[in-house]
């Protein structure tokens, strides 16, 4: 079972972000798909934090 948290997610998703923001001076196309997969990456974040917010409630 994966056990990354939430907050795991949104901090590598963050630094994607700024990692795409450097890449993108010399590749645009490379930085707009880093940008599609740091939202990817902060949807994650925030199904997971629904998911584990449910669990809790369950419990």
């Amino acid at each position: 079972m994966n056990t990354t948290s939430p907050s795991q997610y949104a901090v590598m998703g963050l630094m994607v972000l700024l990692g795409s923001v450097k890449v993108k001076e010399s590749c645009h196309w490379c930085g707009i798909g880093l940008i599609v997969v740091a939202g990817i990456i902060f949807i994650t974040a925030i199904r997971k934090n629904y998911i584990q917010k449910k669990w809790r409630k369950r419990n």
